[in-house]
């Protein structure tokens, strides 16, 4: 049996904890992930592109970009590259690129079918 205080979730503050997860289970630390999440575009934009940049301090750096629309993935890739050679850097080669539209999308779908379900319970 599950205890606990029930919780209400809007639509913004679940797909964000969708998206914590998502990164986690993609290997992004949950510090690191709780940070992506938290940044202010994190869930309106279209695309989130995550680079590791190289340990300083044997602390790892990840960096992001939004992007609202895919033709500017390609300039957000060049962004994060330009911030690894500013700082005198190797230039990053993997990136993590998440949909973030569809995973608001597929919460949406789940909100949907949860509200379905709790007026079927009670009719």
């Amino acid at each position: 049996m599950l205890k606990g205080r029930q919780r209400d979730f809007d639509s913004e503050t679940a797909t964000g904890v969708l998206l914590l997860a998502e990164l986690v289970q993609f290997g992004v630390g949950a510090p690191i992930a709780s940070q992506i999440v938290s940044e202010p575009h994190s869930r309106t934009a279209k695309w989130l592109l995550i680079t590791k940049l190289q340990p300083s301090a044997d602390k790892v750096t990840f960096h992001t970009v939004h992007c609202d629309a895919d033709a500017e993935v390609i300039d957000g890739l060049n962004s994060l590259r330009g911030l690894a050679a500013k700082r005198k850097e190797p230039r990053p080669i993997v990136f993590m690129l998440v949909d973030l539209e569809a995973m608001a999308e597929k919460m949406r779908a789940a909100q949907d079918a949860w509200e379905r379900s709790k007026e079927n319970s009670t009719a």
